[in-house]
């Protein structure tokens, strides 16, 4: 199938979409000039993958969260809230090992939060370090 810009797509459909066969054609050409999502991110900021990342995890198309996060944190390797909500994409994702190195990454940039152990124990447990566990989820022990 041919590929066309918006603009080819809109010079091609004035006029025809009175008629059925104009409407459908104009539709095949819109869909066919959709950007992917590899063009779709290239121009991202840092704050909007973010926001696209996290609005894509609270609707559950976990793997579209990642993606996003995956390119805000390119763009921003040391943002906390990034390495924070990408952790836990790829915990929801069961990808513990992934999320662990990540989570210690922010402890490491903000060693007097205690909020990531949190996520730190969820980590642990998944990868089946309970000695870790407990150390992360009742850290006065």
């Amino acid at each position: 199938m041919t590929q066309y810009t918006h603009r080819e797509v809109g010079d091609r459909c004035r006029g025809c979409l009175r008629k059925a066969r104009g409407a459908l054609l104009c539709l095949a050409l819109l869909l066919a000039a959709q950007p992917t999502f590899a063009e779709r991110t290239d121009s991202l900021s840092a704050e909007v993958a973010y926001e696209r990342g996290a609005r894509a995890l609270r609707t559950g198309d976990t793997e579209a969260a990642l993606d996003y996060l995956a390119r805000a944190l390119e763009l921003e390797p040391e943002s906390l809230q990034t390495l924070s909500l990408y952790g836990r994409a790829l915990l929801i994702a069961g990808r513990p090992a992934e999320a662990m190195t990540l989570f210690n990454k922010f402890a490491d940039l903000n060693p007097q939060s205690t909020e990531i152990d949190y996520y730190r124990g969820i980590a642990s447990y998944q990868l089946g370090n309970w000695s870790k566990t407990i150390v992360y989820l009742r850290p006065e022990i």
